[in-house]
């Protein structure tokens, strides 16, 4: 799933915070302590985050901060949204005037407005609004996710392919809707930008970081490359390989490849602190996750994912490995354990995890196939009559 180049993602961001009650009543007030000193330091801890995972190139700083009773009937966010964009700080945010600004509108309700947070799309710059609070166990998580939103990424998602050879699919074959390679929504426990979940700040997928130019210590591998052998770090690191980029040599698309570890932002992932999960059946192929091995950590294989309509690109972990002790090749889990391989769909690229370590790394091994030559086209020659000679 070859993505078009993308441009850096930097600068430095400017959040303005407006904490609202939606409803006159208060004994629907959920979210407590958001005053402007939690608030600033729940930016710092954005900042924190993002800046990190940005290598720098993203800082993000309080820009302001006020209240407001909206006087709703009731807690509907989407009316919340709307009233207080055009009424915040003067009305500096009315008919997304922040988009492409670096300025943010973060709107914190009091009330839990059924617990919705939601963003806008990419535009450096854009809105956010909040009914989980800012607390350190869900509520800092879900504006993590969302900021990532204003920064231009999609969600972090899950497929399987429906064949049991390969285990993988044509770029076009990707999709919520796909029978061929279908894809369940924020299925990537392992991306922040996947499902929020209690206390777990993971780090932002190799895919996303490469294509935003945050991420230079990936290699890039093709086929005149011919087979390789890396040592990857965990992506959580510093140092060393984080990630290989595969260019598929008949498709030419990209494949990342990545490792994680139980340590650092991944050590508060869900793969590291729940039992297995398997999702409803998608074609009747089911997705397994949360049975990643601490003591070992995790190789996954990631796909991008483009949404034209946002100008913004997802992600998609594959399902590509039995889970454990099974045989079953419609219940496949989403990475791949030691002497675990995978081959993509034309037979262009073999990926084999030789070891895994937090200590020493992951060895990656990546082959390549031969390509079927196309066949030379047959020429037939059709000898002409020489031309008649006419003698007088």
């Amino acid at each position: 799933m070859a993505a078009a180049a993308a441009p850096a993602v930097s600068g430095a961001e400017k959040v303005w915070v407006s904490v609202v009650n939606a409803t006159p009543q208060t004994s629907d007030d959920v979210n407590t302590g958001m005053t402007q000193s939690a608030v600033q330091t729940m930016i710092s801890q954005l900042n924190s985050y993002w800046s990190a995972q940005s290598g720098g190139a993203v800082t993000i700083s309080f820009a302001g901060f006020e209240t407001r009773a909206l006087g709703e009937s009731s807690c509907d966010p989407n009316a919340a949204l709307s009233a207080e964009e055009g009424a915040a700080f003067g009305g500096m945010f009315a008919n997304d005037a922040g988009q492409g600004t670096h300025e943010h509108l973060l709107i914190l309700s009091a009330e839990s407005c059924n617990a919705d947070s939601f963003a806008t799309v990419g535009g450096v710059g854009g809105e956010i609004f909040s009914g989980n609070g800012i607390g350190a166990s869900m509520g800092e998580e879900y504006l993590l996710h969302e900021f990532g939103h204003n920064l231009g990424f999609e969600h972090a998602d899950a497929s399987i392919c429906t064949n049991t050879s390969s285990y993988d699919g044509k770029a076009a074959d990707f999709s919520f809707t796909s029978t061929v390679c279908p894809t369940r929504e924020y299925d990537d426990y392992f991306d922040i930008m996947g499902y929020t979940v209690k206390n777990a700040t993971p780090n932002l997928s190799s895919p996303q970081r490469i294509l935003s130019g945050w991420l230079t210590n990936y290699s890039t591998i093709t086929n005149s490359t011919q087979s390789v052998t890396s040592t990857l770090t965990a992506l959580g690191g510093s140092g060393g390989i984080q990630a290989l980029k595969v260019i598929d040599p008949i498709s030419g698309d990209a494949y990342y490849i990545e490792y994680r570890t139980d340590t650092g932002l991944d050590a508060s992932s869900a793969e590291f602190h729940y039992g297995l999960q398997c999702d409803p059946a998608m074609s009747g192929y089911t997705i397994c996750e949360l049975d990643s091995n601490a003591s070992t950590g995790d190789v996954r294989i990631l796909r991008v994912l483009p949404f034209p309509n946002t100008n913004a690109y997802g992600t998609t972990v594959m399902a590509t490995g039995l889970t454990a002790g099974s045989t079953d090749k419609t219940k496949r889990h989403t990475h791949l354990n030691s002497g675990d391989s995978f081959t993509s769909v034309d037979g262009g690229f073999t990926v084999r995890v030789v070891s895994m370590s937090p200590s020493a790394g992951a060895s990656i091994s990546v082959s390549f196939g031969a390509p079927t030559p196309t066949p030379s086209p047959t020429l037939t020659y059709t000898t002409a009559p020489a031309p008649m000679q006419v003698t007088g």
